[in-house]
Formats: structure tokens, sequence, C-alpha cells
């Protein structure tokens, strides 16, 4: 994987766990896969967030392109994000977000939201998954047992097309333990590390 924006640095700790990785600035710090996944696709992530005030990101069906807008969640590839975006926040424990799926393009805009909202518990473990079949996109976020929280999904067909994938988060503040993205079809799966080889 690459450095798509921002930075990271891996292997940090987090209360009792370990070996994560997480984005170095304050601002949008992403990691893209090094190679592509067909339009069938799906990605997951476990991520621990420890402030209230920012996002985490998936994407899929991303294409690098000279033209795609160069800010935001698309930082110069087209296709689609997936973004969990703080609603409010309780306290200094928890926070309320929703689900917005996003189209990068020669600009960035919200294609849809969920119209509910749900509490997340900071410094607890979540599994967020984006997944992609035909023009069905369905993002999820789900606790560490695997308990889905809230899911959302909506249909375009945009960018049916094979395409990479991406993690990342706004700030640095979230603690990522894991990323795997995989073909729906065919097997086997894909699943990369989250250091990357940097030249």
């Amino acid at each position: 994987m690459s450095v798509m924006a921002g930075g990271f640095t891996y292997g940090e700790t987090y209360d009792s766990y370990t070996d994560l990785a997480i984005g170095t600035t304050n601002a949008v710090n992403q990691l893209v896969v090094d190679g592509s996944f067909s339009a069938d696709v799906k990605v997951t992530t476990t991520f621990i967030s420890t402030n209230v005030l920012r996002n985490v990101a998936l994407g899929l069906r991303l294409e690098e392109e000279s033209d795609a807008y160069s800010g935001n969640w698309c930082n110069g590839y087209t296709g689609y994000q997936c973004v969990l975006e703080l609603v409010a926040s309780n306290d200094d424990d928890v926070a309320d977000y929703n689900i917005e799926i996003k189209l990068c393009d020669d600009s960035v805009s919200d294609i849809d939201e969920s119209s509910s909202s749900w509490t997340i518990d900071l410094g607890s473990e979540y599994i967020m998954t984006f997944e992609m079949y035909g023009d069905t996109l369905t993002c999820s976020v789900a606790d560490a047992d695997g308990n889905e929280e809230a899911s959302f999904s909506i249909t375009d067909s945009t960018y049916d097309r094979e395409g990479t994938a991406s993690v990342g988060s706004y700030y640095a503040t979230t603690y990522f333990a894991d990323f795997e993205a995989c073909d729906a079809t065919p097997e086997p799966s894909v699943a990369p590390t989250l250091n990357p080889t940097l030249e």
C-alpha cells in the first residue's frame, strides 16, 4: 500500500490494542492499495476512534486521474468513498455518526446519506465494511463481535469498473487494526498489509 494523502505510522499501541496504524496529520490521512480489484468488491477495516471530532472513510473503484478532484477524500482519484460523518458529540466518550457515500469525479459530491445516526463509543473497536455488487453500494458498521450497528445502501452506476481501494481518517485520532480488500468474485481474496512500501 502507498500513502494517498497525509501520512501514517505503524506498530502503535492504544490501551490494550497493539500493532496499530494511525494517521500523522491533522487533515486527511489515506492509504491506497497498489493493485486493482474487480467491479464487484468488498473492503473491511477495524478501527478505534479516540476523538469526537473526526471521520473514517473507505474507498472503492478508485482510479487515479489527472482531472480528478484533488481535495477532500478524493485526492486525485475518481470513484466512491464511504464516510462515517460526525453528526454530534454528546460528551468526551461518545459521538453520533451517520453514513455518507460520496462520488469523486472532477469535484466531490454526496450521493446520499443515511437518515438516522448511531452512537460510537470512543476507544472501542468497530468493523467498517464497504461493498459493491453491480450498481448496489452498501456501507455498514459492526461492533467488535460482528453485530451490525448501522447499514446504508444506494444504487449508482457512474463508475461500474475495476479499481483500487483506500482507507483513511481525518485527523490523527483514529487507529486501524487491519484492512482487507477482495474481489467478490473470483476467489481468492487479497489482504494487503497496512505497511506501505515507499520508495
